[in-house]
């Protein structure tokens, strides 16, 4: 499963890297630049930040776990940047059904 949110702020690179240097010590990250993830044991998130805006994009394999990812990743987003005010509006997308639907067997005989 995946949610995606959007931040548009002046200082999104800034929140990006205090997101990457508070999670660094306790999960795995990677990537470089503008781009990265960050793991955690239940889900993980990307992160990219472009022309003023963070891009969030969470993914865990349940919905209990990305609803977990969502929580932490706004949490923090919210006390880091507490001046603007962030309220971040997660648009999840649920699994394709070719996702989570057995192959067509054929035709019964």
């Amino acid at each position: 499963m995946q949610a995606f949110a959007t931040f548009k702020s002046q200082a999104a690179k800034r929140y990006k890297d205090a997101l990457c240097a508070h999670f660094e010590p306790q999960v795995s990250r990677s990537g470089e630049g503008d781009a990265v993830c960050i793991r955690f044991a239940f889900g993980e998130c990307e992160l990219d930040q472009k022309d003023g805006t963070l891009e969030l994009t969470a993914h865990a394999e349940d919905s209990v776990r990305l609803a977990r990812v969502t929580e932490v990743m706004s949490g923090y987003l919210e006390r880091f940047a507490f001046r603007e005010n962030p309220r971040l509006n997660w648009r999840t997308v649920a699994a394709s059904r070719s996702d989570d639907a057995p192959a067509n067997p054929g035709p019964r005989a």
